[in-house]
């Protein structure tokens, strides 16, 4: 995920104000579904980013709190309480699995993910949209 934010100093913002603003989580880059995901530590799952290859931040999946299978069971009960319940198909980010870092325009992100494979961000160094590719995990070969 990619944090936009009006506000400076975001991380010291009360939560009201970031919802006002809509969240800070502007951006979510998504790479292709992974099907042989239940077999993975799902709790304990790798994560690199590197900004232009050098290496800025590394965490794992066991950071979220209780691991991103426990907030997605959160979620689908408290969907479920509301009468809502989730959708096959519906994108749900689970949380933040390493530490904060500051990207500026011009240059390359990649999230190594493990076993389930990379995504990355080139930052437009003038007005425009980022460019994002994904490259699928492939779970036949060992990485």
């Amino acid at each position: 995920e990619m944090v936009v934010s009006c506000f400076a100093d975001w991380m010291t913002q009360k939560p009201l104000n970031l919802v006002a603003e809509g969240g800070p989580e502007q951006l979510l880059v998504i790479g292709p579904a992974v099907t042989r995901w239940s077999s993975l530590p799902l709790d304990a799952l790798p994560v690199t980013l590197t900004v232009d290859g050098q290496e800025a931040a590394v965490g794992s999946s066991g950071q979220v709190m209780a691991g991103p299978a426990s907030v997605l069971v959160w979620l689908a009960n408290h969907a479920a309480r509301r009468g809502e319940g989730l959708r096959r198909g519906q994108v749900c980010n689970t949380g933040m699995c390493a530490p904060v870092f500051f990207a500026s325009p011009g240059q390359r992100v990649q999230a190594d993910f493990g076993p389930l494979g990379r995504v990355d961000l080139d930052l437009a160094a003038e007005s425009g949209a980022p460019t994002r590719t994904a490259e699928p995990a492939n779970m036949e070969e060992d990485r």
